[in-house]
């Protein structure tokens, strides 16, 4: 199973790789921020790690000559088209602010990143920026997504196709669970599970219970 390629190195963030291709060429920040086309203290929190990623990724690639793809990925172009390719996919930010759905047990601390093969982006035409994963939360899904599974999901993705898995935060904690239109701007939130109670959600219910969806399932890697 090939991680690293034969030039560039291994690094799991965009804010070491950033750093890895700026120290390699001799333009100073000034000068690539403005042929990237964004401020200089933009350029200098992407390099300091304040602001995690850049939308201007590739152009920014583009002019420190390195590979675009491994730049915003840390999986080269060559890398792509091998058989198998991984990639890093950080957790929900502010993950635990978020309540203890089994509050009677000790959760471990989930990893800040998992890896998952690049392709499960690629068929879905899923942008790196918008991925991101969460433990699955409970037993809600059944045997579809087993407990602490890594869910992975994509935040651009948050009006509902009937019958699809997403997940949201509702009063301010995690669930993943399949999502159905309901009528007026309602919304019908089922478990896999029927031991998990099935809800119907209006308008306001869902503004008055702080529902909000957070994106769509797009891969499941289930530990048994």
């Amino acid at each position: 199973m090939k991680l690293i390629h034969e030039i560039y190195p291994n690094l799991v963030t965009f804010t070491e790789r950033l750093n890895y291709a700026f120290k390699n060429q001799p333009q100073s920040q000034s000068k690539v921020a403005k042929e990237v086309g964004i401020a200089q203290p933009t350029f200098s929190d992407l390099l300091s790690g304040k602001n995690k990623t850049s939308r201007k990724a590739e152009k920014i690639a583009e002019i420190l000559g390195v590979d675009s793809q491994w730049l915003i990925t840390g999986v080269s172009s060559e890398e792509a088209g091998s058989s198998v390719t991984l990639i890093n996919i950080p957790l929900l930010e502010n993950f635990e602010e978020h309540i203890n759905t089994k509050s009677k047990v000790q959760i471990k601390k989930p990893a800040k990143y998992v890896q998952l093969d690049i392709k499960a982006l690629k068929n879905k035409s899923i942008n790196f920026h918008d991925a991101r994963y969460i433990p699955m939360t409970d037993k809600g899904m059944g045997i579809i997504i087993n407990e602490d599974s890594p869910v992975f999901f994509d935040t651009t993705q948050t009006l509902i196709e009937d019958g699809t898995a997403y997940v949201v935060s509702h009063g301010g904690m995690l669930q993943v669970r399949q999502l159905f239109n309901a009528p007026l701007g309602g919304v019908k939130v089922q478990a896999h599970d029927p031991q998990f109670d099935t809800i119907i959600l209006d308008i306001d219910q869902q503004s008055e219970q702080l529902f909000q969806i957070l994106g769509q399932v797009f891969a499941v890697v289930n530990y048994y």
